[in-house]
């Protein structure tokens, strides 16, 4: 009984840890000033532009629902996902830049 409570208290204080882990990077990263799409250095990105891209991201959502949406995607491991739709996407044409907000000036590193 005496290594299940030690094993029981190490479990717990590391779902604990990583709970805490992940609710200060969310914290942190929200209470910097701006945000994502405010960061893009994008000098030729419409305002309808970058709204659309902060309605895609939940940005234009309250903090608490954001923060439910990013632990379920977390939980669901939807980050990669959501990345890979993003390119099929853009690959079909879909999205603000296929209605005439391209970016030439936003190019991967890796493609020059």
């Amino acid at each position: 009984m005496r290594g299940f409570d030690y094993v029981g208290k190490r479990v717990l204080f590391a779902a604990l840890t990583v709970f805490v882990a992940i609710t200060l990077n969310f914290v942190l990263f929200r209470t910097l000033s701006g945000d994502a799409v405010s960061a893009l250095r994008c000098k030729q990105c419409s305002q309808a532009f970058k709204d659309e891209q902060r309605r895609d991201l939940g940005l234009d959502q309250s903090k608490w629902v954001q923060y439910k949406l990013y632990l379920a995607s977390l939980a669901r491991q939807r980050v990669a996902s959501r990345w890979h739709k993003s390119l099929v996407a853009m690959q079909r044409g879909q999205g603000a830049i296929a209605r005439g907000a391209a970016m030439p000036g936003l190019q991967p590193s890796f493609r020059r």
